[in-house]
């Protein structure tokens, strides 16, 4: 009984151990550069390119005023709701 506790632990100390040794060398083998030619950690995060005339933003513009322009109606509409029930109720309590 022993000696098959003694031979799983050295069978499990042996997997552990060789396990470890192929991490270790897949970390050596990682490359050091990003695509940008400079270290890893050392590359600048970079915006895309940004054209303010573009025929995208035009159409980004365009989809943003729509949509204000559908939530001004909205709020507009809202603001009324608003008034007539609180005029409605100032009728109810006279």
């Amino acid at each position: 009984m022993r000696s098959t506790f003694l031979v799983l632990v050295l069978v499990g100390m042996f997997v552990t151990s060789g396990n470890a040794a192929v991490r270790a060398q897949s970390i050596v083998d990682a490359p050091t550069t990003v695509p940008g030619g400079a270290p890893i950690g050392h590359l600048q995060p970079r915006a895309q390119q940004f054209a303010p005339r573009s025929a995208a933003e035009q159409t980004e513009q365009e989809e943003m005023s729509n949509f204000d322009a559908q939530q001004q109606k909205q709020d507009l509409l809202l603001g009324m709701m608003k008034r007539s029930d609180t005029q409605a109720r100032g009728m109810e309590q006279r």
